[in-house]
């Protein structure tokens, strides 16, 4: 287990290994299948290839690190790296249990880590590269760290208003509950932070990256699944800023906030399908 990360980061290490976003780890399912036409449109254009060395940034639970590595194989190497010890460790699981070959995780903190000589033919990521402290520093690390014309796709979020599927569980519930406290991530960063396209081609090329590209993603992302409103209401208490807010609040304080989640759920269930629209960055460029 990695012990080294950028100052900045270690209240993001003790977050992703704390009670309120548990769930990421042992509920990686419930993410898994609300993320699965994004997941295939980032894996479509990152374009893995047998035999090469990937790395995936923010691996969290395994679940991209795995398609990684039956993408590469036979012969290549998918290498996840995540700040969480505890969601490694669940990749690590997954790993053993699946007999994935060529696979492995590293708890390291990309911003200062050195990964020696290894050299990577890809860098891929769904949406782990939001949180760095100082991203121009994180990317020429890893720039350093790929192959000659080794190449760069990972997913962010466009704009907050863009991404109801994100915004509008906290709308329905925003009379009942007290803000989040503060988050422990960097200032800089956060979910939306990487809308702005100038700031992102500002940041990869001072990182020296070049041939930048971003290539906007319109889904729908699936709310209320055919698993029901139970499990929806799970995602929406586990997955969004209610986790935070509702961590400490005392039990009479949630019961009305779950009834009107419950409520929400059922009208996007009955008016939209169940689904409501994400807007996304695909983001594309070479060493």
């Amino acid at each position: 287990m990695a012990s080294d990360f950028h100052p900045a980061n270690r209240g993001v290490a003790a977050h992703w290994d704390g009670a309120t976003t548990r769930a990421w780890a042992d509920a990686h399912e419930l993410i898994d299948r609300r993320f699965v036409a994004l997941t295939r449109s980032l894996f479509a254009a990152a374009a893995p290839k047998s035999g090469e060395r990937a790395l995936d940034i923010g691996c969290g639970a395994g679940t991209t690190l795995l398609v990684l590595a039956r993408a590469v194989a036979p012969g290549g190497r998918a290498v996840g790296l995540d700040i969480s010890a505890r969601q490694c460790a669940v990749a690590d699981a997954r790993i053993a249990a699946e007999s994935v070959g060529g696979a492995s995780t590293l708890v390291a903190d990309l911003s200062i880590h050195d990964f020696g000589a290894t050299r990577f033919d890809l860098a891929f990521s769904r949406f782990g590269v939001m949180f760095f402290a100082d991203p121009v520093a994180a990317f020429a690390k890893l720039r350093a760290a790929m192959a000659p014309g080794g190449r760069l796709c990972f997913g962010v979020f466009r704009a907050a208003d863009l991404n109801p599927w994100a915004t509008r569980m906290g709308d329905a519930v925003r009379d009942l509950v007290a803000p989040p406290p503060p988050s422990s991530s960097p200032p800089g960063t956060g979910q939306f932070s990487w809308a702005d396209p100038a700031r992102v081609r500002t940041i990869l090329g001072d990182a020296g990256w070049h041939d930048v590209s971003l290539d906007p993603l319109d889904v729908a992302i699936p709310i209320v699944g055919p698993e029901g409103i139970d499990e929806a209401l799970d995602f929406a208490l586990n997955f969004s800023p209610l986790a935070r807010a509702m961590a400490s609040a005392p039990l009479e304080s949630k019961v009305p906030v779950v009834a009107a989640m419950r409520a929400w759920l059922d009208g996007v269930k009955r008016e939209r399908g169940g689904a409501l629209p994400a807007a996304l960055w695909i983001v594309r460029a070479r060493r």
